[in-house]
């Protein structure tokens, strides 16, 4: 009668215990250089930027200072949708679909004109008067509100 022994019963000059344990060894180093190569779960890290203003800022230069900031915005989008209708154009199939895309560009041609002549205006005014920023040079020993040189 053949005598039958579990695994955990087994000689330890096995072969098969040696080829698990230079597996398991192989697969964890190998884990080791995947994550130092690809990364499992880093994340790069986020940066965000953030405008600093002096506490004498108006509201007035706010708003000044948004409509330059969303007139530029505007003509971006509207100098997008341009070369975008150019795409559609060469790539239409129909005369239907080519004048759609014509039909979109002029559109868009008349709202760069538009906010091209916004932008102008808005960045006139701002430059005729101009907000006081952190933009503008500070001397080096000016006193800072409230900072380490004392109450302003």
């Amino acid at each position: 009668m053949v005598q039958q022994t579990s695994f955990l019963t087994q000689s330890r000059r096995n072969p098969r215990f040696a080829l698990i344990a230079l597996a398991t060894t192989a697969v964890i180093v190998g884990a080791f250089f995947w994550e130092s190569h690809v990364g499992f779960g880093t994340r790069p890290p986020r940066l965000i930027y953030v405008q600093s203003w002096p506490t004498t800022r108006t509201a007035q230069e706010v708003v000044r200072e948004q409509t330059v900031a969303e007139t530029a915005r505007q003509a971006a989008i509207a100098q997008f949708e341009i070369e975008r209708g150019q795409a559609l154009a060469s790539r239409a199939d129909t005369p239907a679909a080519r004048a759609a895309a014509t039909a979109h560009i002029a559109q868009n041609r008349a709202a760069l004109a538009r906010w091209t002549a916004a932008n102008i205006t808005a960045t006139a005014d701002l430059v005729a008067h101009p907000a006081r920023s952190l933009a503008t040079p500070v001397p080096a020993n000016a006193p800072v509100p409230g900072g380490l040189n004392g109450p302003a």
